[in-house]
């Protein structure tokens, strides 16, 4: 094989891969021509992501038998967390108008999640319209990984033939979906895995 030959080879060899990866591949961007999540790789500072961590409190996480979930409270002007609130409202709101084109208010709910060793988040979703009394439906989720020094806890999601690729398992990326989309954190293999997940509301479903 000549050295033209083989790099003719290695170019649709790659060209293959990514059809069997990306867009040609998944019913939401072949039907929709839009993406069931939005990443922004990187997006948080290291030293922005320990700031969200410390607002936990130590004696305040519940024991959710396969991880660990702590909800973010305000003090009575938002004050607190305002400034998350802000950025991540921004976020969403950009990724909505580029792909989900949901009803939205505001972001209104906060958690911390800990998953430690063989800790794992099952596939579910976050939207409860069936069983919600609140004038509201929670709409987008917007998942902001807090650290990468762990093994395991993949991002499982069920609702896209696209895998969430291992490069943007890295601190500061922020993860957008709809929060009827099933979704799940595969079983952790070494250390901590930390995120918050903040969830934004709009009216009712329809």
């Amino acid at each position: 094989m000549t050295e033209i030959e083989a790099t003719d080879a290695s170019i649709k060899k790659e060209s293959h891969n990514l059809a069997m990866f990306g867009a040609e591949r998944d019913f939401h961007i072949i039907d929709y021509n839009k993406s069931p999540f939005v990443i922004y790789e990187n997006f948080f500072h290291p030293s922005v992501c320990e700031k969200i961590m410390s607002l936990s409190t130590a004696n305040k996480w519940q024991n959710k038998n396969t991880y660990k979930i702590q909800q973010l409270e305000n003090d009575n002007r938002g004050h607190k967390i305002k400034w998350l609130k802000d950025a991540l409202e921004n976020l969403i709101q950009d990724a909505n108008e580029s792909n989900f084109m949901l009803d939205i208010m505001t972001v209104k709910f906060f958690a911390l999640y800990k998953l430690e060793k063989n800790d794992f988040i099952p596939l579910h979703h976050d939207c409860d319209f069936w069983n919600n009394n609140m004038p509201y439906d929670k709409k987008i989720s917007c998942m902001v990984l807090l650290n990468d020094d762990y093994e395991g806890g993949r991002y499982l999601h069920f609702m896209s033939n696209i895998p969430l690729p291992i490069k943007y398992y890295t601190q500061g990326t922020v993860i957008i979906f709809p929060t009827y989309n099933f979704y799940g954190i595969d079983k952790v293999l070494k250390g901590t895995k930390e995120f918050l997940l903040a969830t934004s509301i709009g009216p009712k479903f329809k």
